[in-house]
């Protein structure tokens, strides 16, 4: 596995964006690819910090569902795919819909969670990790 690593490695180091001269859709493909790598590798620790520093508008809205109580529910109640009715269910506030909505997509977006469908979202071990209080994930992206 480490031979593998160490040849990925190596040809993503040498990549230019001049070999994808015409070929948009491949580039497109492969920037979303490592993205999703990128989400993969990262640990709990390293996310709640690049999260913290560098996604403001992240940091805010994960800090505003965990203050609704929506990833702790989420996580009591099995994780699993749910939609955007069910997780408003789940919070231990009143959450209107529409808004949680934009916010989940904000959050599948970065890859906090995933959505499977339409309206349909399913936690990462990261979304799972916020909701339970023996992690400490929580607390560490409260500023209060």
């Amino acid at each position: 596995m480490a031979d593998i690593a160490e040849q990925l490695i190596e040809k993503l180091q040498t990549l230019e964006t001049s070999i994808f001269e015409g070929q948009d859709a491949t580039r497109q493909k492969l920037a979303l690819a490592a993205r999703k790598l990128f989400h993969t590798l990262e640990t709990k620790e390293e996310k709640t910090m690049r999260l913290a520093i560098e996604e403001p508008v992240m940091f805010s809205v994960l800090q505003a569902l965990i203050d609704t109580g929506l990833f702790e529910g989420w996580a009591a109640a099995g994780g699993g795919e749910r939609d955007v009715t069910e997780l408003a269910k789940l919070s231990k506030r009143d959450v209107e819909p529409e808004l949680l909505r934009h916010q989940l997509r904000l959050m599948a977006a970065n890859h906090i969670i995933l959505e499977t469908a339409n309206d349909r979202y399913a936690p990462t071990p990261y979304a799972l990790a916020i909701g339970d209080k023996s992690t400490k994930v929580a607390p560490a992206l409260r500023i209060r």
